[in-house]
């Protein structure tokens, strides 16, 4: 199977994705450190991710499991063997326990293939004390249902990336694994000094968007250029800092670039203003076999509409639920996240947090204040439909406690 993405607004074909499951348990147990925005019920996230992957199939999209892949592909005896060494190199022994480790490495024949990705996803520690043992989950990988970030889908192939944050780094191991289990191949650039996530980066056509700042960084973005050779131009979006924080700085408030902007068609893009005109944006044009910076800088609002693209505003509250982490299914259609279930949670965590923390007081009150006037709407509104976007809006309120939407949570297979 090859893997291509050429523009976001291409009809969509295959995607892959990762429901949650135990791993999630430890994430809402310690919401921030675990990259959460906030607590959630994980039985109703789980239900939602089968309603997200369900509509997905009913527009004919082909969806790719991870655990339903790995454990398909683990009837080869290569592969399991992989899958083994993976599980087994994800265990910590502490302690007297030399007899635990041989036995487990003697014995891993008879785990199940969801036990050895579970313990891959849990990363356990086994400490012995006397007759008994202590055990720790070390670095669960609570993120692992966000799968469009531990790679992105190129007009040639997947790219693996390199996560910024230590809960995230260990996924691509995981979803190489997987891309491996579907036939798929993937590159694994060497990184030295550079950050690449998939939520920072959008395929347009003839040229390519790349966000910077917290997760991916400079050093990546350059890295992941040397493959979009075929583009004619690649612009690097700045991560803003948010307009309405006090003395301070919250990467998590717009961590990726597809966390304030989106593309909905070819020439129709979703946005949150103020943030679009903070972004910063440098421009390459192709020169010769690579890429050449060319003076003058902008911002992305002026940018993407001097490409002829029309912008659809979003509000503050709108973006802090997730409303422009859509996916796009080609055609003028999109899934996206249905905003007003989303902005009530929004507002309640934004307040708790404010009571506590005051950098946070004039983001609280600006969301409070467009929550009572009705403006979490998106996708519902009278502007998309006089557009023609034929949208589906889903309840992801439990799902996007953990940072992310529709976009955040599949990785493109096929577009195209």
């Amino acid at each position: 199977m090859r893997a291509y993405a050429n523009a976001e607004w291409d009809r969509l074909k295959s995607v892959a994705l990762h429901r949650p499951s135990f791993e999630t348990f430890f994430g809402v147990l310690d919401p921030k450190s675990s990259l959460y925005e906030r607590t959630f019920d994980r039985k109703a996230a789980e239900a939602e991710h089968y309603k997200f992957a369900e509509a997905l199939s009913m527009f004919g999209i082909r969806v790719y499991m991870l655990e339903e892949s790995i454990e398909k592909a683990s009837r080869k005896d290569s592969f399991r063997k992989e899958l083994e060494a993976l599980a087994y190199s994800s265990i910590r022994y502490a302690g007297r326990n030399t007899e635990s480790r041989k036995l487990v490495y003697e014995q891993m024949e008879s785990y199940s293939p969801s036990d050895l990705l579970m313990i891959s996803e849990l990363k356990p520690e086994i400490r012995k004390a006397g007759a008994r043992s202590e055990f720790v989950v070390r670095e669960p990988l609570s993120n692992l249902y966000f799968m469009r970030d531990q790679q992105v889908t190129t007009p040639g192939g997947i790219i693996i990336g390199r996560m910024s944050k230590p809960q995230r780094a260990p996924e691509t191991r995981i979803t190489s694994l997987f891309f491996k289990s579907l036939g798929i191949s993937h590159m694994i650039p060497e990184y030295k000094n550079g950050t690449l996530e998939g939520g920072d980066y959008m395929p347009c056509g003839e040229f390519a968007l790349i966000g910077i700042g917290d997760r991916t960084n400079e050093a990546g973005a350059k890295k992941l250029m040397d493959s979009l050779k075929g583009f004619d131009e690649v612009a690097l979006v700045e991560q803003p800092r948010h307009p309405l924080m006090v003395n301070g700085f919250d990467p998590m408030l717009d961590m990726h670039l597809d966390t304030y902007f989106n593309i909905l068609a070819d020439g129709l893009a979703v946005g949150q203003p103020e943030l679009l005109k903070l972004a910063g944006v440098k421009v390459f044009l192709k020169s010769g076999n690579g890429f050449e910076k060319i003076p003058e800088s902008t911002n992305l609002y002026d940018y993407i509409t001097s490409k002829g693209f029309a912008i659809i505003g979003l509000s503050m509250l709108e973006q802090a639920s997730f409303g422009s982490n859509f996916l796009c299914l080609g055609k003028d259609r999109i899934v996206s996240v249905d905003c007003k279930p989303v902005a009530e949670k929004v507002v309640r965590a934004f307040s708790h947090i404010a009571r506590s923390d005051a950098k946070y007081a004039r983001i609280s009150a600006r969301l409070k204040s467009e929550y009572s006037k009705g403006m979490y709407n998106f996708p519902n509104r009278e502007t998309e439909k006089r557009f023609g976007i034929d949208y589906l809006p889903i309840d992801l309120s439990n799902l996007t406690g953990g940072y992310g939407g529709a976009h955040c949570m599949s990785c493109v297979i096929e577009r195209g």
